[in-house]
């Protein structure tokens, strides 16, 4: 039928024995080159940060970093103003474009940055409500902490917001030199840290908040103005809100290990936990940067084929390469936590095996995209489904592992590790089945 890709074979062992000759000849393809190129940009940006956030954490200590985070492992179940506009957008848009329909595409892009803009707002009169609760009550700290975020909260959701055209438009390095210039900033604001701990950490977050919105508005590729057209909104609204509730859960699995620590040993235990978030910020930037590429890249071939089979390369080729790539790094990473806090953080080495088992954790979830084709086909329904049964699985297992183990504040880490676990596996096994099945009569009707 038009729209689909031939094959010479519809069996499913044809399909897997076409899968490995693509995969044994992606090193060559031009999107790994700008894989490559990317993820090396975001490793020089990295590294930078890493740095000055263990020297941010060193010298602001468990309590000060406990107040931030805190407000942090709360700030994601605010999304759900945003009624899943940016990631209907961010389907559409590279959905669209596929189509060559730029027009329609940027209708939908400006209805979504006029909702955004307008939930941005009300976002911020919210967290500077409850700071100034907080500070009325008699926690002056905590109460900042929410003040501060009354102006970086509504800055990162604009800017989550712009970043969707850079990775529709393909500019992944001027997303890389915004990043490598964030991070020399990084750099240069740990000193305020020396002045205050304290409000040198708030005005630190100040000041990278800011600038890297207004970096990402200097550059964006694709021209954004806030303009309500209302059938471009509906429409975002119809393919992003079942996507917004299935990436709701998805936060919520994501946050998962930080609301537990919260909820069972408080902000001082949760700032001890420090270590360990730092360590899934330099681990997940690889497989980060894999899945940003693709995303926009399978959405413009489903755009433009209608066929789930046409997406199994980009699906599994970079998961089966990072299953086995990721694992040695991994293992060396155990027991390298060990000395490294020892030395670099001392004031943190109660927090050593949670770090180590983040690991593990981090190891899991660096397996993810195969899931990615559920967003770009539209199932939400399955992505929910196993979504569910990971969040479930990962709080069952670290609940009896806080009972029923020694491992202290590591059992929250290792529970959620047995989730990311099933989560792969049913995500796997789900993604094949959609991708290997004889194709229907006609294309989907989202694409069509």
């Amino acid at each position: 039928m038009a729209g689909e890709i031939a094959t010479p074979s519809l069996e499913p062992g044809w399909e897997w024995a076409r899968l490995r000759a693509e995969a044994g000849g992606l090193a060559k393809s031009p999107l790994v080159r700008t894989i490559a190129s990317f993820f090396g940009s975001n490793v020089v940006a990295l590294v930078v940060r890493v740095v000055s956030g263990l020297l941010v954490t060193r010298w602001a200590g468990p309590q000060n970093m406990g107040f931030v985070l805190a407000v942090l492992a709360v700030l994601p179940y605010t999304r759900f103003i945003r009624l899943g506009v940016q990631q209907g957008t961010s389907r559409q848009l590279p959905l669209l474009l596929g189509k060559g329909e730029r027009e329609h595409a940027l209708r939908v892009a400006n209805s979504g940055w006029w909702w955004t803009c307008l939930t941005s707002r009300l976002l911020g009169a919210g967290c500077a409500a409850v700071g100034a609760w907080l500070i009325a009550r008699g926690s002056p700290e905590l109460g900042a902490a929410w003040l501060l975020y009354a102006i970086l909260a509504p800055a990162q959701q604009l800017g989550d917001f712009v970043q969707v055209t850079y990775r529709t438009s393909g500019d992944f390095l001027k997303l890389s030199r915004i990043r490598i210039l964030e991070a020399l900033l990084a750099v240069a604001t740990v000193g305020l840290l020396l002045v205050s701990p304290w409000w040198g950490l708030l005005a630190r977050l100040l000041v990278l908040g800011v600038s890297e919105y207004l970096l990402l508005r200097l550059w964006q590729p694709l021209p954004l103005q806030p303009r309500l057209d209302r059938p471009g909104l509906r429409e975002s609204v119809r393919i992003g809100l079942p996507m917004f509730a299935v990436a709701f859960m998805q936060g919520i699995l994501n946050n998962i290990d930080r609301t537990l620590m919260l909820v069972l040993v408080g902000t001082s235990a949760l700032g001890m936990y420090a270590p360990a978030l730092q360590i899934s910020i330099a681990a997940m930037v690889l497989p980060q940067s894999i899945q940003q590429v693709l995303y926009p890249r399978m959405c413009k071939i489903y755009g433009r084929t209608g066929t789930p089979r046409s997406l199994a390369k980009m699906a599994f080729g970079p998961a089966t390469v990072l299953t086995f790539a990721l694992l040695p790094v991994f293992a060396v990473g155990w027991w390298l936590v060990d000395p490294f806090i020892r030395a670099v953080l001392p004031r943190f080495v109660d927090g050593i095996p949670a770090a180590q088992w983040m690991l593990v954790l981090l190891y899991f979830r660096s397996l993810g995209t195969p899931r990615i084709v559920f967003n770009v086909v539209n199932r939400q329904d399955l992505l929910a489904g196993i979504t569910v049964a990971a969040i479930a699985v990962s709080v069952a297992a670290a609940w009896l592992l806080v009972q029923h183990s020694d491992l202290g504040l590591a059992a929250v880490p290792a529970g959620c590790a047995v989730g990311a676990l099933a989560y792969n596996l049913a995500g796997s096994l789900l993604v094949a089945w959609l991708v290997f099945r004889r194709p229907a009569a006609e294309p989907p009707a989202s694409v069509r």
